[in-house]
């Protein structure tokens, strides 16, 4: 028997303490909030089919409606206006940003894919849009702040977004009461995140979700670097700016004071001695590196805990990337050469999968290195489980399309399998890594790419 694990199946029951076989998850997205990386963080819980391929409202409104119905994971500038679309809301997740910095990402954004944006608003036949990236090209930060297009459409995105104003086809001047109605949105969502207190966030949110600790490997639009950086607008341009989005500024302080006080209960689990900490100790303490060792160790202990009824324990189990798969250590998932679904380890020497292995039970592991970033990834390649080290043995074969593949094998001993804990947690340890490209973007610190573990009793083929 197979075995795949639906990782939000098990959570959901858990969080909303009743039994669902499903629960949906929603990443509100506000641009120019460390969105794209939260979207590939949040999408690796789910199965590759599981996503709905929209990020618009009106890419969103071409979708049939049942077919939308049965996705299970949502990300896209919709607001509040996907509930519209599904039978009960989602589990929500946003982001906030520093409404400065999160202005002028967006304008360098706007400016630095000009032509690709002014391609993609004809299509949809968005003239507004059209109008507002003419005025964004042409005109600077400041200026674009003050014209017809940007204010009462564009200004206080986070406020517009979260107040369920965004979208509109007419002005809305943003007001007190739009501002109180998005605080009010904001806390009855299911987590909400600060981008300069990523970290933290993510943490916190790995902590409701009970699932592992996991790196978000986040990055702002490197056009911010080199178009208009925050340094080189004059004190008066900034007041502008400031003044211009005086609600989002008001809703960002809220968020962030809201936020802390939710990270602080939760630094009381993990630390109770913290007890009466106030948050600027909280995360002086969370950035000591030996603390960020045992906030690792609680978060899979956390994970653990919370499945200890809900795990079936297997002697069987494929376990694959295109699936939902309890990870940690990896890249997101990626297309190989031949179509099929590829995870990266790395950026440090050892990745990890976790599985409800039967107790006192001996397992063998075979898998495929797909891609290495050296010849010594593959050939000192070992597997840790519990507190026992194995060799993992190969063997090289080329395949139709030139390039090698390495065929991994390893014994699991039934001594080595956690009978304290429903998953076992296996790792692969290498030697080293390396800078190599992967994906479409920049070089990675990677170690080995495969694409699916088969996992069998001892003394039985794969």
């Amino acid at each position: 028997m197979g075995f795949r694990l639906d990782l939000l199946s098990h959570m959901t029951a858990i969080m909303n303490g009743v039994s669902k076989p499903t629960s949906p998850l929603y990443f509100l997205h506000i641009p120019k909030t460390a969105g794209t990386s939260l979207r590939y963080w949040l999408d690796d819980l789910f199965a590759d089919g599981d996503w709905l391929p929209c990020h618009t409202l009106q890419e969103l409104t071409a979708v049939d409606r049942d077919r939308i119905k049965q996705y299970r994971f949502f990300s896209g500038h919709f607001s509040f206006s996907l509930y519209d679309f599904l039978k009960e809301r989602p589990l929500t997740v946003t982001w906030l940003r520093e409404p400065v910095a999160r202005e002028i990402s967006h304008y360098n954004y706007n400016r630095g894919r000009f032509d690709e944006l002014i391609s993609l608003a004809k299509n949809d036949g968005r003239r507004k849009w059209i109008d507002h990236l003419h005025r964004t090209r042409d005109m600077s930060l400041t200026e674009l702040c003050q014209s017809s297009c940007y204010l009462g459409f564009s200004d206080n995105m986070q406020v517009r977004h979260l107040s369920g104003a965004f979208p509109a086809g007419r002005r809305v001047k943003c007001d007190e009461r739009m501002l109180e109605q998005a605080k009010q949105n904001l806390m009855q969502l299911f987590h909400f995140g600060i981008c300069e207190l990523m970290n933290p966030a993510v943490d916190l949110l790995s902590y409701r979700l009970a699932c592992p600790r996991r790196q978000l490997r986040f990055h702002f639009n490197a056009t911010e670097k080199t178009n208009c950086p925050k340094h080189s607008l004059s004190t008066q341009d900034l007041n502008l700016v400031r003044h211009v989005n005086r609600f989002d500024l008001q809703l960002y302080e809220f968020a962030k004071q809201q936020f802390l006080r939710r990270f602080a209960s939760f630094w009381m689990k993990f630390d109770p001695d913290a007890a009466g900490s106030c948050p600027p100790q909280i995360l002086e303490q969370y950035a000591c590196p030996s603390t960020q060792q045992r906030l690792d160790e609680f978060l899979k202990q956390h994970f653990q805990n919370r499945h200890t009824e809900t795990a079936p324990r297997v002697t069987h189990a494929h376990v694959e990337f295109s699936d939902s798969v309890i990870q940690t250590g990896w890249y997101p998932r990626s297309k190989s050469e031949c179509g099929g679904t590829l995870r990266w380890a790395g950026p440090g020497n050892t990745s990890s999968i976790f599985v409800p292995l039967k107790p006192n039970t001996g397992y063998r592991i075979n898998f495929v290195v797909r891609h290495a970033a050296s010849f010594e990834i593959w050939r000192k390649m070992k597997l840790r489980v519990g507190a026992q080290t194995m060799r993992l043995r190969h063997q090289k074969h080329n395949t139709d399309r030139g390039n090698i593949e390495v065929q991994m094998s390893g014994v699991i001993p039934p001594s080595a399998v956690d009978n304290v804990n429903p998953f076992t947690e296996i790792v692969f340890e290498t030697v080293g890594t390396r800078e190599q490209l992967v994906d479409y973007d920049r070089g990675r610190r990677v170690s080995f790419a495969t694409d699916r573990f088969e996992i069998t009793p001892a003394g039985k083929a794969a």
